[in-house]
C-alpha cells in the first residue's frame, strides 16, 4: 500500500474516531436542562447564603457597638441543630472579612494578604477572594457545593472578632532582636449561617509567650519562630473556648511545625 493511502486512510480512522468521542461527549438536551437546572439552583443557594453571612456579619457589628456580653455555647445544640451526633468542625473567619459579606461594592471582594488573614481557615478565604460577577460558573459551582455539603450542613462560623483593630499587634523582632510580643483582644462568636443568628460567645484574649525558646528554627528565622508561638496560642486559646466536640479546622501556627 502506498504512502499516501496509508496516510490517509489514518486521517480517516481518527476522524472517526474524534467524531465519535464528541458525539459521546455532547449531553443530551434532557441532560443538558438538567445541568443547567442545577446550575441554577446552585447559584441561588451560593448567592442566598453570602446574604444570610453579611446579615450575621451586620448583627455581629450592631452587637459589638452597644458591647458584647459573654453568652456560654451550648455544644450538644450546636451538633443537634447541625444534625451531627460525633463532632462539628468549623471553619474560623477573622471578623473584618466578613464585611464583604454585607457589601454591594465589587472592590471590597480581593484576596485577602492583611497580616491576620490566618485566622480566616484558608479554604473559606479561598472561596471568597473575588466578588460572584468575576467568578465564572464552574468556580460558583464549586463554592456553592461546599456551602451545601460543608459550611451550610454544619451552620457555624468561628467568628474571631477584634475588640479594637489598631491596638491588636502581631510579635515582631526587630534587626537588634528586640522582641514586642503579640496581642490580640477580642471575642470568639458563634454565627449561625442558616438562620443568621449568634448564638452564643466568650471573650478571647492571646499573648505571645514570654519568652519563645532559641532553637533552630528562632536561629534560623527569629520572626518566624515568634509568629509560630503566637499562632499555637491563637490555636490553644480558640480550642479552650470551645465547648465538647466542637473543633476548628483552621491551622495557624501547626502549619508552621
Amino acid at each position: 500500500m502506498r504512502s499516501t493511502t496509508r496516510h490517509f486512510l489514518s486521517l480517516v480512522v481518527t476522524g472517526a474516531f474524534a467524531a465519535l468521542a464528541l458525539g459521546t461527549s455532547k449531553p443530551s438536551p434532557e441532560e443538558a436542562k438538567r445541568r443547567a437546572d442545577e446550575q441554577a439552583q446552585l447559584r441561588v443557594l451560593h448567592d442566598e447564603w453570602v446574604r444570610k453571612v453579611g446579615r450575621g456579619y451586620e448583627k455581629i457589628s450592631g452587637m459589638a457597638r452597644a458591647g458584647i456580653a459573654a453568652k456560654a455555647c451550648d455544644g450538644p445544640a450546636m451538633l443537634a441543630l447541625a444534625k451531627e451526633s460525633h463532632q462539628l468542625r468549623l471553619p474560623t473567619v477573622h471578623g473584618p472579612y466578613l464585611a464583604r459579606f454585607a457589601s454591594a461594592n465589587k472592590s471590597d471582594w480581593q484576596e485577602d494578604t492583611g497580616k491576620w488573614a490566618f485566622l480566616t481557615d484558608s479554604t473559606f478565604r479561598g472561596h471568597f477572594a473575588k466578588h460572584a460577577s468575576d467568578r465564572d460558573a464552574y468556580a460558583i459551582d464549586g463554592t456553592a457545593r461546599f456551602i451545601k455539603n460543608d459550611w451550610q450542613k454544619n451552620r457555624f462560623l468561628i467568628v474571631l472578632w477584634p475588640d479594637d483593630e489598631r491596638a491588636n499587634r502581631l510579635p515582631s523582632i526587630d534587626g537588634k532582636k528586640s522582641f514586642e510580643s503579640g496581642s490580640f483582644k477580642g471575642w470568639l462568636v458563634m454565627l449561625d449561617s442558616v438562620d443568621e443568628s449568634v448564638v452564643c460567645q466568650q471573650p478571647l484574649s492571646v499573648d505571645s509567650s514570654e519568652k519563645v525558646t532559641s532553637g533552630q528554627t528562632f536561629n534560623k528565622d527569629p520572626q518566624k519562630a515568634v509568629e509560630k508561638d503566637f499562632q499555637d496560642r491563637f490555636e490553644a486559646q480558640i480550642e479552650a473556648a470551645l465547648p465538647q466536640k466542637v473543633k476548628s479546622t483552621t491551622n495557624m501556627g501547626s502549619l508552621l511545625k
